[in-house]
């Protein structure tokens, strides 16, 4: 029976291939949980996972129970991560994706009494429920005094996600250590989502998007790292921001359009970006992150940075690795 391994729980996708491939390099054993359906959705992805050694649990359906059979075949993991992150569909879907299967597998995973680190990934950006710190002409957002303190969501998605980050640390445990990690935009390696495929589109062209939006921005490759970081920490039921960076829409791409040696022939405003999102059904999700979002608004990293995380991967080199990545895939 294996101990060291890494459990992924919605591993095919952009955040789970650059967990797998991180720890991968580590040398750890990685197993990726996920449905027959994602690997016909994203078979270009499962393809380059599978070529560095990551194994697959590949079902029509993925259950509660099916983590039991995990346990006993493999054990308990090292790590556990759940990425997953549902954007759209039914409640009742969401409440399962995000709720259902999360708690309960860690539940499960908890009863084994084995030194587990437990990590949940949610979303910066989609709480309005945070401690704000008036700095000169900065707003410094850190995380709340009390977990999700006065939370106020938006969408079924923000909904879901608080519940989930609410029960999930909720459970009880003496040896596991669970934490919450709240990223931003993720950018990096394996960037097959649609955002990330419309600015690639338009730098090509040489149209850089307007000015007018600042998003919270996190190289994906910084997860797993930080998941390293945790597990030799002495913490548990514990909740980080993981945004090292707050950049304007604007500038984001005119750094895209740099690296690519793009000439830039028109800017378009930013709201016009919105217009196209929006009709690949993803203006539910984007809406409300830039209407909480204002020029001041610098997300605080504090925590990490006391247990001592001090060096993010650059910027410049994430949004390099996406292009690579893009680029290498013919988008």
């Amino acid at each position: 029976m294996q101990r060291d391994y890494i459990l992924i729980l919605g591993g095919l996708g952009f955040l789970g291939a650059n967990v797998s491939e991180f720890h991968r390099e580590k040398g750890d054993d990685v197993l990726i949980v996920c449905r027959e359906k994602s690997i016909r959705k994203r078979w270009f992805l499962y393809k380059q996972l599978k070529e560095i050694g990551v194994r697959f649990l590949i079902r029509d359906t993925i259950n509660p129970a099916l983590i039991l059979d995990i346990l006993r075949k493999w054990g308990t993991p090292l790590i556990f991560y759940n990425v997953i992150g549902k954007l759209q569909g039914k409640r009742r879907d969401l409440i399962y994706s995000h709720v259902t299967l999360p708690y309960t597998w860690s539940r499960e995973i908890i009863k084994k009494e084995e030194e587990t680190l437990i990590i949940y990934v949610s979303h910066a950006f989609q709480f309005n429920c945070y401690k704000i710190i008036e700095k000169g002409k900065t707003i410094l957002v850190e995380e709340e005094d009390e977990h999700l303190g006065n939370c106020i969501t938006k969408t079924v998605y923000e909904e879901t996600k608080a519940l989930g980050e609410r029960l999930i640390l909720s459970i009880e445990s003496k040896r596991c250590k669970i934490v919450i990690l709240r990223p931003g935009l993720l950018v990096g390696r394996y960037s097959y989502h649609p955002e990330w495929k419309i600015l690639y589109k338009l730098a090509n062209k040489g149209i850089i998007v307007g000015n007018g939006i600042r998003m919270p921005v996190t190289p994906a490759i910084d997860i797993p790292r930080i998941g390293r970081l945790l597990l030799d920490k002495d913490l548990n039921r514990d909740w980080f921001h993981v945004v090292p960076y707050t950049v304007d829409m604007g500038d984001l791409h005119g750094l895209m359009i740099k690296l690519m040696n793009t000439e830039k022939k028109i800017r378009i405003p930013t709201g016009n970006l919105f217009k196209i999102i929006s009709k690949i059904g993803l203006a539910n999700v984007l809406g409300p992150i830039s209407s909480q979002l204002d020029e001041k608004t610098v997300y605080s990293t504090r925590k990490l940075r006391e247990l001592g995380y001090v060096k993010w991967t650059p910027l410049a080199k994430a949004i390099k690795e996406s292009i690579e990545w893009m680029r290498g895939i013919g988008v």
